[in-house]
Order: structure tokens, then sequence, then C-alpha cells
């Protein structure tokens, strides 16, 4: 936008602003209508957008109550229009004429704007201001709204199960509000690709969200206007998010990412009526019990089966081997009530000592709506699990984990994840990576948004996409971390070498300088004036790679450091090796997956007896990443797969920090 005549933002708070006495040439506000011809104009802008978030105003000084109320509105509207941001331009007519206000009537329409603002919980972001004349301006102002991340629940919940069994129909029903007309109409808005509308089949990952007012009232749907993402967003006081996961075993791989990258807070198996409990469904559940996350299970296409008995005793068989039993959901009272434990207690008085060793199960139709209702009411009843966990999360150091990388026409990096731990704000500082280096490089968090609705923080335990800064070339998988502080200083920790007894005292040059005498080419050289640029070459890398007095044995071993933080080739972990035709040996490849971390691994070493790992049993293993260093911290839940025959669980138990050779920087 071009206004004659440049003045700072900084030129708001000076005495051209506010020496003027003029405001008494305003005593009210006046609407800026086009024919309003009464004062000279200073050039035009286009004429005002009758859609969008752009908004012009002549001037707002003092508005009445009545006014203020309708400016209010009109403000909402233009948030709506822009997705959670406005701009208005004031000192410009309707019809793009600029007039520009004196001193104090465009401080008083800026400070009219704030209050306008404030009464729907936004931000006045920036304000810009220019010159018409030497007494007059027009004001630029960039307006966001908040959302209320202290109100608003957030449940995450993964949908799995067999393919055709009706996943991506079901959550098109819940979050559209129509029925299917049997041939999976439902389900159209769901798929990302065309081979998925073709097929009938996801192949990714796609998110959808429910909302439900404070009085328990659905938001998506049962109003005139058309309810997006981000209105959905603004209107609910909890959210509830599907993740559509892929049924079919050729997309394992990208099903087993979406559970341990996305961190649900529940789990949706969806069973067919009519095809019954698969091999993959089997799978599905046993992935879910070996991962502790809770689940529930809601069977599908009832209308097609005449009873569905034989397939929750079915269930309960599975569920047995792991204590668990499944209990049948048929009204509302039954979902709302399931969620307590005395309730559950009430129910079936015998298994007072097995709380919450219950599956609820939901028989619904996507076509009769039969059983919506109570689904309904049983995900308004839920609540994320463990919410003292999610506290104690939000006053540790903050760790945001990037699963997704989004390219935006600005060219500013936009990444969206999962705050796995602390809490972050806008305009933070932060560490980015690891790269292929293993190093993390400074950022900085532009903009939060969440659920497409803009925000100023978020907790942990939430979902968000953040604008940064630009900088280095990001992926998914790496992680924003909060800067130490005492980031970069003291020696990194090491186990073996000689603790610097040996190669401590000697300096970093006398390092270069063996390096070089070992190179008779480089020892012809040592009265060339050119060593000197070369030695401080050398120096210069081997300080960034080792450290000024690190060890520098070949069998040091560096360790983790909470004040520089790295990524991680070697990593060892506590493995219990679930199932696999035969036994595991050292050379083995598999996919490991630890929260967002997804890559292929080498097992370099098993500690037990046969340094071999069969079913059923647990050994200290040693892992590799074959590609790239990866973040990962002590404690944290690991799954490795390989195939559908091989499946095993276990928690990082040591992580040994990547530092490039020196040799590979001289």
């Amino acid at each position: 936008m071009y206004l004659a005549g440049d003045l700072s933002a900084e030129d708001l708070e000076s005495d051209f602003f506010y020496s003027s006495d003029d405001m008494d040439d305003f005593c009210d506000d006046t609407t800026s209508e086009a024919s309003d011809s009464g004062e000279e104009c200073y050039g035009s802008l286009p004429p005002e957008p009758r859609f969008g978030n752009v908004e012009y105003k002549l001037q707002l000084v003092s508005p009445c109550e009545r006014r203020f109320q309708h400016l209010v509105t009109q403000l909402k509207w233009r948030l709506r229009s822009g997705g959670g941001s406005a701009v208005y331009v004031v000192g410009v007519r309707d019809n793009g004429a600029l007039v520009g206000l004196h001193a104090g009537a465009l401080r008083a329409s800026l400070c009219s704007l704030r209050d306008m603002a404030r009464a729907l919980g936004a931000v006045i972001v920036s304000a810009r201001a220019r010159r018409v004349t030497s007494s007059r301006a027009v004001a630029e102002v960039y307006i966001r709204k908040l959302a209320d991340t202290q109100q608003s629940v957030e449940l995450r919940v993964a949908v799995m199960g067999a393919i055709e069994a009706g996943k991506s129909t079901l959550i098109g029903v819940l979050t559209q509000g129509e029925l299917d007309n049997g041939r999976g109409s439902a389900r159209l808005n769901m798929f990302r690709h065309l081979h998925e509308v073709r097929s009938g089949r996801t192949s990714s990952l796609s998110h959808e969200i429910l909302g439900f007012d404070s009085q328990g009232n659905v938001v998506n749907y049962g109003c005139s206007e058309l309810m997006t993402a981000e209105r959905i967003g603004e209107r609910s006081s909890k959210l509830v998010s599907f993740l559509d996961l892929a049924g079919h075993s050729k997309y394992q791989r990208t099903t087993v990412y979406g559970l341990t990258g996305y961190s649900p807070h529940y789990a949706m198996i969806v069973i067919s009526a009519t095809a019954g409990i698969t091999p993959i469904t089997e799978e599905h559940i046993g992935l879910l019990l070996a991962l502790e996350l809770p689940f529930f299970a809601v069977i599908n296409k009832t209308e097609l089966a005449s009873s569905t008995k034989e397939l929750v005793d079915r269930l309960g068989e599975i569920l047995s081997t792991a204590n668990k039993k499944p209990l049948l959901i048929t009204d509302e009272n039954l979902a709302r009530n399931c969620i307590a434990p005395s309730i559950l207690d009430s129910i079936d008085n015998e298994d007072k000592e097995n709380e919450g060793s219950f599956i609820p199960v939901f028989p619904v139709s996507c076509v009769r709506g039969v059983g919506l209702n109570s689904l309904h009411a049983y995900l308004l009843a839920l609540r994320p699990p463990a919410g003292g966990v999610e506290t104690t999360r939000e006053d540790e150091t903050c760790e945001f984990q990037i699963d997704e990388i989004f390219h935006v026409a600005s060219g500013a990096p936009v990444v969206g994840g999962l705050l796995a731990r602390g809490a972050l704000n806008e305009g933070d500082t932060l560490l980015v990576g690891p790269l292929d280096s293993g190093q993390f490089v400074k950022t900085t968090v532009l903009s939060i948004y969440r659920n497409r609705v803009p925000c100023a923080s978020v907790r942990a335990g939430q979902s968000a996409s953040l604008g940064l800064r630009p900088g280095p070339v990001l992926r998914p998988g790496m992680v924003l971390l909060a800067i130490p502080e005492d980031y970069g200083t003291g020696a990194r920790p090491a186990f073996g070498g000689c603790g610097g007894l040996r190669c401590g005292g000697r300096e970093i040059s006398e390092l270069v300088k063996s390096s070089q005498e070992k190179n008779r080419k480089n020892a012809r050289r040592n009265k060339n004036i050119k060593e000197i640029n070369i030695t401080d070459k050398h120096t210069d890398k081997l300080t960034d790679a080792l450290g000024d007095g690190d060890c520098v044995c070949s069998d040091v071993v560096p360790l983790e450091d909470p004040n520089d933080p790295r990524g991680c080739i070697y990593f060892q972990a506590s493995v219990h090796l679930l199932r696999h035709s035969t036994s595991i040996s050292p050379g083995f490849q598999c996919s490991v997956h630890v929260g967002n971390v997804r890559q292929t691994a080498i097992i370099e070493g098993i500690l037990s007896a046969m340094s071999s790992l069969r079913p059923g049993q647990s050994a200290c293993v040693l892992f590799r990443f074959a590609r790239c260093p990866e973040y990962l911290r002590k404690g944290r839940r690991l799954l490795f797969t390989a195939g559908l025959g091989t499946r095993a669980i276990g928690v990082v138990t040591q992580t040994f920090p990547y530092i490039p050779q020196p040799k590979d920087n001289l």
C-alpha cells in the first residue's frame, strides 16, 4: 500500500501527534460516506473492498455507546474474514480518498480502535503512519485476534482400523452433521489426494476438528453461516482433533508415525460390523496396548449386521490378554458416566480393583444415525488423561516437536507440531535443530497459530503452527528448544579418554602443528609465509569441532550436556522384543519411532549373553541412525518395527552427542 510521504511508526509517539489541540474540531464520530466530500483529498487508494479484512475509516473520535457496539461488530466481521487479522486505514474515505487527520484526531481514533480490539480479545500488532500534508496524516493499523488458550480444551484422537472399516466416513459424519448415503459421500472431504478419492482408501494423515461450546452443543453445524475451521476454533470451549490414519498394510509406517509423532491423547478403533476383526485390527490393538495409549472402539456399519454380540465377544478375547474387557455403550447417560471410575464401579461392583480396565464400545450407523449421539456425548465428557502431568511439563524448559513443514508465499518457514513440554510465547528466541552437523542454531518465533487462529502463547500438550525467522533448511523430526542459561559455556562431559591429563594441557595450536607434521607436503612449507594462514584455518576448525580444553583422545566418548544440546547418531535403549520370526542380532535394520523422530536405524550391539534378542526377551541395545543426527532425550518411549512381523518397545536410556571428527574438518 502506497501513501504519499513517509512517517515511521515511532512518530506516533512524537510531538506531531500529541502536541496539537485540534481535538475541539471533532466532538463525535462520523461515518466515512463516499458522498461526503466536504474536505479536500490528498491522493487516493483503491476503493474499500466489500469483502475481506480491510476497512477504511475517516475517523473514530469519541463514538457513542451505540456506535461503538456497531464498530465492534464490524471489526469482528473483518477479523473473521481475515482469519483472525484485520487491517484498518484511518483518515481515508470508503472511496479511497486520502483526507488525513490532525494529530489529536488521529490519536483519539487510534485509542478508539484499541478499545474496539480489546472488546474482542484482539490487539493492535503494528501501526504505520504517513503524512499526506505537513499537518495531516493517515494511519494503517494491523489488528489480530488472540485465541483464549487458557479456557479451551484440546483433545487429540487418532482414528485407526482396518481398510473399509469406515474411518473417514465416521469422521465426516461426526464433523459435518450429515449422514452418509451408503456409498461414502461423507468421506470425500476427508481425502487429500486424487487417488484417495478414486480408491476410497486413506494413504496420508489428515486432520478434522469437532468443536463444543460451553453448553455442550456441537458448533460445527446447526447455524446458517458456513463454519470454517477458524470459526469453529473461535466459538469452541473444547476442540476434538481427529487424526485420520491409514488402514492399509502398505501405509503401516505412516500409521505408526501418526501415533508416535502426534502424541494423541486417545485412539478410536473403528471395526466394520460386516468384516469383523481382521489381522490389521488385531495389529492396531496390539500396537495401542504396547504403547499404553488409552482407546475406545466403534463398531461401524451396524445397519448391515443383524447382531454385534459375536463381534464384542471376539473383541473381549483379544483384550483379555491385557486384562481388559469391552463395555457396550448404548445410550448417552452410560456414555457420559463411563468416564468416571466411580460410575464404572456402579456398573460392575465385582471389578472395583480393575478401574480403567474397561474399553468402551459404541455400535453406530453412519447411514441411519444410530449411536452417534452416544458417541458425541462420550467425546464431550472425555478429557485429556493425566492432567497433572501436563501441568508439570509446563514448568519445564520448552521443547516443540516439528511434525510438518509448510511452504508459504513469504518464504519464511512455517512449522507445525506439538509442544511436548514448557511454554512458548510469540517473540521467543529458541534453538532449532539438529542440523546435519548435530548442532542447533538460534531462531525467533514470529507468529503462533492454533487451529488456524492466531494466539500469543502455547502450553505443554498443545499443538500449534509457528512462523519462524528465515534460517537453515528444516525437516520433520527437528525440535525447538529453549536456550539454556549457560549455553555454550564449560567443557562437555565425556566418558573415557584421559580426562585431560595427557592431552588437556596441549594447546590447539600444538594439535594443528602435530597434524601438519604428519604431512610431508605441509612440513616442506614450514618456512612459507602461508603457514600462518593455514595454521589459523586449522585452529579455527579444530576449536569448533573439539572445543578449546576438551579431551581429544581417540577413545573419548562425549556425553549429553544440558547446556549444549546436540543431535545424536548413536543412542542406547532398554528394549523388549514383542514379536519376531527368529532372533535379532547386531546389524539388523529397523524403523525407529521416538516421538516425532522416524528414521531407519542399525543395531550395533546387544548387551546380552548371546548378543541376540528373541521374542519375549529384554536387553540393552545400541542403535545407530542411518541418515542424520536426531534429538533424543533420556526416558523417551521407543518403538521399532520391521514390516508387519517385527515389533518391539523400549525406553531411551543414553544418548551420545554427535560431534564431527577433526579429520572431517581439516
